[in-house]
This record gives C-alpha cells, structure tokens and sequence, in this order.
C-alpha cells in the first residue's frame, strides 16, 4: 500500500464548480416551446381589410 489516497475535496468545490460547466454549451431553441408565442399562419383570403 505504497500509493496514497487523492486528496478528499469538500463536496462544497463540486458544487461551485458544477454550474459553471453547462453555461459554455448553448442551448438549443426549440421549435415546439417557441410556437405559443407566434400567431399562427393566416391564409390570404382570409385577410379582411381594416375599415377606413
């Protein structure tokens, strides 16, 4: 049993150190969570003019 054991670090390190990692990767827009924000398509036809 020559080889030492790694230095424990506290788990308090981890933790600071987690939230840092996902921010560097982008998230990805997903179509299906930004279609309720949009109206959806009108035909032409249905298009009726504003009165004057």
């Amino acid at each position: 049993m020559s080889e030492t054991p790694p230095p424990r670090r506290p788990l308090a390190t981890f933790l600071r150190a987690t939230p840092a990692a996902p921010s560097l990767i982008p998230t990805p827009v997903v179509p299906a969570a930004d279609a309720p924000l949009h109206a959806p398509p009108v035909p032409a036809g249905a298009l009726v003019p504003a009165p004057l």
